[in-house]
């Protein structure tokens, strides 16, 4: 069957014969759910019936049920009755009837000839080798199977559990059917024709053959290692290293190709097993879990309708949601959903694990209509081909707005561009996305019932343009420096802020991004932008860490601790410095609990970092919000920042670190460090302003400039602007000194210098900013130069002004170190160079200038420095 949970490694091939390698069959009695959770950790669950459990267990698994407390007795082995017929072929020719299950050589000698005589429709692939040096094999079936053509790929596997051995008669039956049909069944050689089908009748041969392979007789559940390969893979609540060789030569297989749809074969019940099987229904459902329903309904009906009364009627009339039978971790099933993208199903085709050969025609008969159907689900729903403008094809992403999550979106064949959205009938919104491109969303295409929907794509190249923008504090209102400023998912370098808070991070495609912005002392921030060519510079404030870091030692008033034991300070593993939270030291099915309430007066992020090392998936930290579960985390997890945010109010944050029944792993703790909370009081307005200090050369009589203010605090900022001149006076004024600004608001305020009849010298004041009873003071320093305000002949002239595209820098006396610097009207450098020629011509978007405004062209020569606006329009 498809889950089995193994937690105590059998001993390795050579000691196969000792007592440690013997699987026991065993009934349980149960009494409720909890019972079968705490079950499965002591052994391999392979079916539940009502209060009925049955399940294999080796030697140590044996023990500790016995002391358990558990009612149970001992079952025959499924692949050891006496009364089953076993005839096993010998030659290929004996298996012509398909009433004989093959021994090891005749199997991998049928797929040999399968690729020798139908050449032009089927290639063999060895995927690799068991631990026993047995073949793992794969069929690819398709008209032209030497080339990788732009049609969807599909992957059928069975007997991961090698005595669950009537799926492996059922594929190699397929592989026949497709072969000797095509050219004279129409939808056989449809299939054939449009579609590459890869079959892998056995991807357990060592548990198969595990007497010999002359036999499925004694054949049993687990690898050579004594391992469940179902239990072997990563999923959706993580990893489950280290892999069986089988296990990683499938996930192999499986990254090398672009597989859209697949089931896996197995035996015990009869019922349509769908995702997910890492979560019951009511934690968790597939994107698709809708559409499951449906096709698991269509396959159980159909072999119903070709199959004696009482056939694969297991569970709900022959349908089940994997977790609602009994969760289990490191299946395959969820593990091509989840990391591949492929609607992967469980299909559990006889109530009989080992079937008797005498039944193995009947079943094929009771499943071929219902296998070839689900072959032909990739017929249907949304495809197409995302290329560029070239026709080139693309390596990218479909996904469905507001209905795709847990990685339920669907990815092109980066060789063709091709992609596959099987669906049901409906109206969606689609994105698609890669990389270097523009997204593209596409609204209302309409599904409809057993029909294709073709929607080729063309994406248009993204530009490069670099990001730029200010970091400053939120308490202070000035820049902050050395913040690195992080674009996440794509492979681009960094940037770390300035003195002037700037920062400018270049070569990024065009596109949607999260950008993190981190500093020591901080609390980071991640936020998402459209970084596009003529965007606004970003605006961005960091709070100050104000949390917990719990390096005094000292728990800080208003945490509390509940169940069996709290938690304490921990010294030596943080975060942030040497100390920080650890759960208590628990034993089994015991908890500890961390609890904070807080009030903030607006909303904002509650971030924190975690670690836990714990046995995976069964020992657990958890974390909840006013009671919701926001987060768990299981088995070896690095320190991990968490941000989630809040709304202002009253807040209670609970961390709780919980063990189930037995075994445990790891450090068996979980740890919590620099928590930081929205702010508990109101800090009210601050205001920003830029530039500060204003330092300006000028050769002009007149002249002015922009002076920003911006309130980065709460509440509304009331500013009062004054010029106070130090020793002249007459040659400052501003324009609109007052105003009020919300939180996040910006205004500006314009200065305006005038000099006429003035010497030519260094002028000094101050900008006094009145906010809210507190006094800002901005220094000015103005450099009115000698010469050219009085004769107008400047040194260095731009055109066209305004511009849009490119302009031409003209520089009259050129030196041997001549160097532009362009700068934004907030004072942020965005280009810098040596000039070599008194003649330049540059695009706006090459240095930086990627939005309209006003602009600095400073150009600092051996003699003097020079400055001229650029109006960007």
């Amino acid at each position: 069957m498809k889950k089995t949970l193994l937690l105590i490694p059998i001993l390795m091939l050579f000691q196969v014969v000792t007592a440690q390698s013997v699987e026991h069959y065993l009934q349980i009695s149960i009494n409720s759910r909890a019972d079968l959770d705490f079950l499965t950790q002591i052994v391999s669950i392979d079916n539940v019936q009502g209060n009925t459990v049955i399940a294999y267990a080796n030697e140590n698994e044996y023990a500790m049920l016995k002391k358990s407390g558990y009612q149970f007795q001992s079952l025959p082995h499924p692949s050891s009755d006496p009364s089953k017929v076993i005839n096993m072929a010998t030659t290929v020719e004996q298996m012509q009837n398909w009433d004989r299950y093959p021994t090891y050589e005749v199997y991998v000698q049928m797929m040999q000839n399968w690729a020798a005589n139908y050449p032009n429709l089927c290639k063999l692939d060895t995927i690799g080798y068991s631990v026993q040096n047995r073949l793992l094999l794969a069929l690819k079936i398709s008209d032209n199977p030497m080339q990788d053509e732009a049609e969807p790929q599909l992957l059928y596997t069975s007997t991961i559990h090698g005595d669950e051995t009537t799926g492996m008669i059922l594929m190699m039956r397929l592989i026949d059917y497709l072969l000797v049909n095509y050219g004279s069944i129409e939808r056989v050689t449809n299939i054939v024709n449009n579609m590459e089908v890869y079959i892998s009748p056995n991807t357990n041969p060592d548990g198969t053959y595990y007497s010999g392979n002359h036999t499925v007789s004694g054949s049993r559940r687990a690898n050579a290692n004594g391992q469940d390969l179902n239990r072997d893979f990563p999923g959706p609540t993580g990893p489950n290293a280290p892999y069986q060789p089988e296990t990683q030569l499938m996930m192999d297989y499986a990254t090398a190709h672009h597989f859209i749809l697949g089931a896996n074969f197995h035996g015990g019940i009869e019922v349509v097993n769908y995702p997910w099987d890492s979560y019951t229904s009511s934690q968790n459902t597939h994107a698709d879990h809708a559409w499951y329903g449906v096709i698991s309904r269509q396959y159980a009906t159909l072999a119903q309708q070709n199959s004696p009364s009482g056939y694969m009627t297991g569970q709900n009339n022959g349908v089940t949601h994997g977790g609602d039978w009994y969760v289990i971790y490191g299946g395959r099933q969820d593990y091509m959903n989840y990391f591949h993208s492929c609607r992967e199903i469980t299909l559990e085709v006889s109530n009989t694990k080992l079937l008797s050969t005498d039944q193995l025609v009947a079943h094929w008969n009771y499943n071929r209509e219902a296998i070839l159907t689900h072959i032909e689900l990739a017929h249907y729903g949304i495809r197409g081909l995302v290329t560029n403008t070239n026709g080139e094809p693309l390596n990218a992403t479909m996904t469905i707005i507001g209905y795709d999550k847990d990685n339920s979106h669907v990815m092109t064949n980066p060789a063709h561009g091709n992609y596959y959205r099987m669906l049901l009938p409906g109206s969606y919104n689609l994105k698609f996305e890669s990389y270097g491109y523009i997204p593209q969303t596409i609204n209302n295409v309409t599904v409809s019932q057993n029909n294709a929907t073709q929607l080729d794509v063309v994406l248009q190249q993204a530009e490069v343009v670099p990001f730029n923008g200010i970091v400053v504090s939120s308490a202070t209102g000035r820049p902050l420096d050395g913040v690195t400023v992080a674009i996440q998912g794509i492979p681009v370098g960094s940037d770390v802020t300035g003195e002037q808070g700037e920062f400018q991070v270049n070569g990024i495609m065009e596109g949607e991004y999260f950008v993190k912005f981190s500093k020591v002392g901080y609390v980071s921030k991640t936020e998402f932008f459209q970084i596009v060519q003529g965007m606004e510079e970003a605006f961005i404030v960091l709070d100050a860490f104000s949390g917990f870091s719990f390096e005094d030692g000292i728990i800080p008033e208003g945490f509390d601790f509940s169940g069996n034991l709290p938690w304490a300070v921990d010294t030596g593993e943080a975060y942030d410095g040497e100390k920080s939270m650890k759960s208590g030291a628990i034993s089994h099915n015991q908890s500890s609990t961390m609890t904070y309430t807080f009030t903030c007066q607006s909303s904002g992020d509650v971030t924190f970092y975690v670690k836990v090392s714990s046995e995976v998936n069964y020992d657990k930290l958890q974390f909840w919000i006013d009671g919701t579960l926001k987060d768990t985390w299981s088995g070896n997890v690095g320190w991990t920042e968490c941000i989630y945010q809040v709304a202002s109010g009253s807040h209670t944050l609970k961390w709780t670190y919980s063990k189930d029944g037995s075994v445990s792993g790891g450090s068996d703790a979980a740890w919590v460090d620099f928590i930081s909370i929205p702010s508990i009081q109101n800090l009210g307005p601050v205001a920003y302003i830029s530039p500060r200090p204003v330092v300006v050369e000028t050769y002009d009589e007149t002249s002015s400039l922009d002076l920003f203010i911006r309130n980065v605090g709460q509440g509304t900022l009331y500013y009062e602007m004054s010029a106070e001149t130090i020793g002249s006076s007459g040659w400052l004024t501003l324009e609109d000194p007052t105003g009020g600004l919300e939180a996040n608001e910006q205004s500006m305020v314009t200065m305006y210098f005038n000099f006429s009849g003035m010497d030519h010298t260094q002028y000094n004041a101050n900008i006094l900013v009145d906010v809210m009873d507190s006094i800002i003071t901005v220094p000015v320093i103005v450099d009115y130069l000698v010469g050219i305000g009085e004769t107008n002949t400047s040194q260095i002239a731009v055109y066209p002004n305004p511009a849009n595209n490119q302009v031409v820098l003209s520089v009259k006396e050129l030196t041997d170190n001549t160097r532009l610097t362009i700068y934004s009207i907030s004072g942020v450098k965005l280009y810098e160079t040596k000039l070599n020629s008194e003649k330049t011509t540059f695009d706006l978007n090459s240095v930086g200038i990627v939005s309209e405004g006003v602009y600095l062209l400073q150009v600092k020569t051996a003699k003097d420095t020079q400055q001229i606006k650029l109006v960007v329009q």
